[in-house]
């Protein structure tokens, strides 16, 4: 497998023959991800090999608590955590399995870590789709599900890459 090259979703870009094999996700790409960059709440990077759109992703600032909405009838105030939220990932169907999805996400991880020198980041946070083999993909990358976040959607499942700790940081 060669080098990823990576470049941001720009509103000339032409994503149309993108297809993941989800509907859900290939929307995204195709129609909302642009406007998301007009509006200036989410980027999405384009990962091309020998020229070909294998790969994207769309990340955007969020935040998440470690506390339950239940503190705030008991009068107090949550904990607030800086995060990037993975929005969206998706390989093109014909890339899957030879470990694309892998390198975007060492991609998301390493670029959020070197932001780190910049801004409070502590978590990644995604919300994945409830199947077991992309719930391993990404335990598999480090991500774990997340009691914290109140998830009330029965087909995703929230997660989260903990930076926490590294540095000595904590």
């Amino acid at each position: 497998m060669g080098n990823l090259s990576v470049t941001s979703l720009k509103p000339e870009s032409i994503v149309s023959g993108f297809s993941c094999g989800n509907d859900n996700i290939d929307n995204i790409l195709k129609n909302y991800a642009s406007i998301l960059l007009s509006q200036g709440k989410a980027n999405t990077n384009l990962f091309f090999l020998d020229g070909q759109l294998v790969g994207f992703c769309t990340l955007l600032a969020d935040r998440i608590s470690k506390s339950n909405t239940r503190v705030f009838l008991q009068g107090e105030f949550p904990t607030y955590y800086p995060a990037v939220q993975l929005y969206s990932i998706g390989v093109q169907k014909e890339y899957q399995k030879v470990g694309i999805g892998s390198q975007i996400l060492e991609w998301v991880i390493a670029n959020t870590y070197l932001a780190r020198k910049y801004i409070g980041i502590s978590f990644i946070v995604l919300e994945a789709y409830k199947e077991e083999k992309l719930l391993n993909f990404y335990e598999n990358n480090g991500f774990s599900k997340w009691a914290y976040l109140e998830g009330n959607d029965k087909e995703l499942v929230p997660m989260v890459y903990d930076f926490r700790g590294l540095d000595g940081i904590i």
